[in-house]
Parts: structure tokens; C-alpha cells; sequence
């Protein structure tokens, strides 16, 4: 994966490391970013699952400071971080960038000028737009819609778990067939998949794209998939459908010894006044 750390500063970075068994050493944070690192390397990883990707092997970030990780696992999935974190940038890191529609425009349209616009990015498979309810916006390439949901939580995820100087631009997930880029966007991001990777290109659209989408209500945008929805909303809902959908109870009760226990079971019975106990009583 091509480094996304400015040349002006990547030999001033501070070296550090997370081990298996939780050692930290040179992080300037006292372990919060090696802490913030790892949480993103085990959600990152379910996306080389989800869209066969392999593993995942590196996580660099752009913003006011920037990181640099390389990831290795351990037979028990647990994660090793060495890599080196960089200082505060004195100036803007990017200059400002201008929108790609008219004022007035729609969301919808403005959500297809930004694709269209990261459809021109080298190295492009697919890039989907996702609001922060999860809902996939607008896809450019070929992605499969079905999957794109989960990719979404997942990318947000990843922006949620790093402090904001770090991800302001962009998030690299290297793996070993693919670079996922993951940059926040006014209520949602964008995540993109790269065979290879022109990084001052990619950063200047990706800014045009936030500039397009900052004026726009996202939650009027026509999503093209239904958000993700957590497995106990699901259970929720299925419980729900069974109450209306259950019978009335029958009031009559059950008698008899098969249903012993049962509602009126507990009533005096009657008994017996059958020929074999008359003659029993009579002997």
C-alpha cells in the first residue's frame, strides 16, 4: 500500500509498538492511540472477511497528525502494531476545495456528482456513499449492494474509534489484495476499494466531495440499500410479529390424566363408578 504520510515529515515520526501481551513502548498518548489502533485493526479485519480482501496488514491515517501502522496477527487473531506516529502539521493540511454542483442542487444528484467525480480515481473497483444510519447513498463501480450495509457500520466504526486529529482526511486499510479508504463526511463517509493508490489525487477529490455534500441534507438522499440493522432490533421485530400473529388461548379447561398440571387439573374428581370398582367394593 502506497504511504499516505506527507514526505515533509515522515522522518520525524515517533516510533511505537503494541505486542501480544499488551506492552506499549513509544506511544506519545501513553497507550490510548495503540488502544484506538487496535480496536480499528479487529473491526478493519472483518472487511477483509466480508469482501475477501485477506488480511489485514497496515493502517495509516491523514489528518492534523498522522499515523503509520504495520499490522501482524498471531495464530489467536490477537494483533501486533509497530509503526510510527507523526507531529501536528503547522499549516492547513490541504487547501480548500470548492464543490461539484450548483447551489440548489438536489441530494440525490449531488450524492451521483460525487461518485462520478470518484469514479475518475486510478486504481478505482468500487466506492459506495454511506449515511450514519447506515443507509449506502450511491455506489460507483461494481459493488454488491447486499454487503455494502455491514461495510458501512464497519467504516464508521473506524472513524468513530480514532481521535479526529488523526482520521480529518482519510483512513488507508491496506490488506493483501486491496487498499480500503475510509473518509468521513458530513453525516456518513465514503469508502472506497483500490488496487493502487495516487494519494495527493485522491485526497484533493475526496475533499471536493465533502465540500459537494457539507450544504446538502442527507437525510432526504434516496438510499439504494436499507441500512444495517443490529440482530436484536431484528429479534425485536420477529417477537413483535409473533404477538400478532398469535392465537387466543382456548378458556376451556383440560381435564383427563394426560394433562396433569394443566388448568383444572387441581379440581375434585368424581369417583370411579365402574363394574370392576362396584365389585371390588362389594367383596
Amino acid at each position: 500500500m502506497t504511504d499516505p504520510t506527507p514526505a515533509p515529515v515522515r522522518s520525524l515520526g515517533n516510533a511505537f509498538s503494541l505486542g501480544l501481551d499488551g506492552n506499549v513502548a513509544g506511544d506519545p498518548t501513553h497507550g490510548l492511540l495503540a488502544a484506538q489502533l487496535r480496536y480499528v485493526a479487529r473491526l478493519a479485519a472483518g472487511l477483509g472477511e466480508t469482501l475477501a480482501l485477506g488480511r489485514l496488514t497496515s493502517v495509516s491515517t491523514t489528518g492534523t497528525s498522522a499515523v503509520s501502522a504495520q499490522i501482524s496477527w498471531d495464530l489467536g487473531g490477537e494483533c501486533v502494531l509497530r509503526g510510527h506516529v507523526f507531529p501536528p502539521l503547522t499549516g492547513p493540511l490541504h487547501p480548500p476545495a470548492f464543490p461539484l454542483v450548483a447551489p440548489g442542487t438536489s441530494g440525490d444528484e449531488a450524492a451521483l456528482a460525487c461518485l462520478a467525480l470518484a469514479h475518475e480515481v486510478p486504481g478505482l473497483e468500487w466506492g459506495v456513499l454511506v449515511r450514519r444510519d447506515r443507509s449506502v447513498l450511491a455506489s460507483v463501480g461494481d459493488p454488491q449492494l447486499a454487503q455494502m450495509p455491514e461495510v458501512g457500520v464497519r467504516g464508521l466504526g473506524v472513524l468513530a474509534g480514532l481521535d479526529e486529529r488523526y482520521r480529518e482526511t482519510c483512513v488507508w486499510l491496506g490488506f493483501e489484495h486491496r487498499t480500503v479508504v475510509v473518509s468521513p463526511m458530513p453525516k456518513g463517509c465514503v469508502v472506497l476499494c483500490l488496487t493502487s493508490v495516487d494519494t495527493v489525487a485522491l485526497i484533493g477529490d475526496l475533499l471536493r466531495v465533502r465540500a459537494t455534500l457539507a450544504p446538502i441534507d442527507m437525510d432526504r438522499v434516496t438510499p439504494l440499500a436499507a441500512p444495517y440493522r443490529p440482530a436484536e432490533q431484528v429479534l425485536d421485530e420477529a417477537e413483535e410479529l409473533d404477538d400478532d400473529w398469535a392465537w387466543e388461548p382456548d378458556p376451556t379447561p383440560l381435564t383427563g390424566a394426560r394433562f396433569a398440571g394443566s388448568v383444572g387439573a387441581d379440581r375434585p374428581r368424581k369417583p370411579r363408578e365402574g363394574r370392576w370398582f362396584r365389585r371390588s367394593q362389594a367383596s
